[in-house]
């Protein structure tokens, strides 16, 4: 879980602000790869806020039961759903799926990407290792 209190007007700002680990440190270049989308977790009680994809589901990744309760509280409880990631130029940043709180703080899950070793062979191999 992560909590952003007091996040500002801008919450793709705040969300960067939360995953940086120098407070003072400005962050120009990551800022232009970070994007935040509205998200509609009333959708995604079936599969959980993070639905994998088709790959993930025939390896069995598919109706984890703690997603779907955390997908089903978020769902009641946050307002202005959104998911924060990075463009696929960032490989494996970390993801915020997340909303407001009556006080208008920020309350996500902090994800991370999950690939096969298929997919991660492959990047690697794009990057030249």
């Amino acid at each position: 879980m992560i909590i952003i209190a007091e996040p500002g007007d801008d919450p793709k700002v705040a969300c960067l602000q939360a995953l940086k680990n120098d407070p003072d440190r400005d962050m120009p270049v990551v800022r232009k790869f970070g994007k935040i989308k509205e998200a509609d977790f009333s959708k995604r009680l079936k599969d959980g806020f993070n639905a994998p994809t088709a790959n993930q589901k025939r390896n069995g990744h598919a109706g984890n039961p703690k997603i779907l309760a955390m997908t089903k509280i978020m769902n009641e409880s946050l307002e202005k759903h959104f998911h924060f990631g990075f463009s696929k130029d960032i490989h494996m940043a970390p993801h915020i799926w997340g909303g407001d709180v009556s006080d208008g703080s920020i309350v996500g899950v902090k994800t991370f990407p999950h690939w096969s070793l298929e997919q991660l062979e492959s990047k690697l191999g794009e990057s030249g290792w």
